[in-house]
């Protein structure tokens, strides 16, 4: 590890110094930019809201659908019109289903 990487790592929190020391143990082969990239992610709370709260699962899936349309317009930009709907549709379509059942299930209980 050069001087920069143990720098890098010592910035790390324990609990993203562990996920880095198990990505080494469990792949050798890996760069330190492997296992740093690897110990942030692991250490991330996909539903936290970047301010201390929690997102909602369908809020993670519409950041999750956006994220990927933004991705589709900035690096396919001659295909992102053919698929843009795609898009929207598949964001409606769980929505719609999410909603449906979740009534389902209210309803349900209140006939108990």
């Amino acid at each position: 590890m050069t001087q920069s990487e143990l720098e890098e790592y010592n910035r790390l929190t324990s609990e993203q110094k562990d996920f880095y020391n198990m990505a080494k143990r469990m792949h050798p082969e890996w760069s330190h930019r492997q296992c740093h990239t690897y110990a942030v992610i692991c250490s991330q709370d996909p539903f936290g809201d970047g301010n201390g709260g929690d997102l909602s699962p369908m809020e993670v899936f519409r950041v999750m659908i956006r994220q990927a349309d933004i991705y589709m317009e900035t690096n396919f930009p001659n295909i992102y019109p053919q698929v843009k709907e795609t898009f929207r549709n598949v964001y409606n379509y769980v929505k719609s289903a999410v909603s449906t059942t979740w009534d389902t299930i209210v309803n349900f209980f209140k006939n108990l």
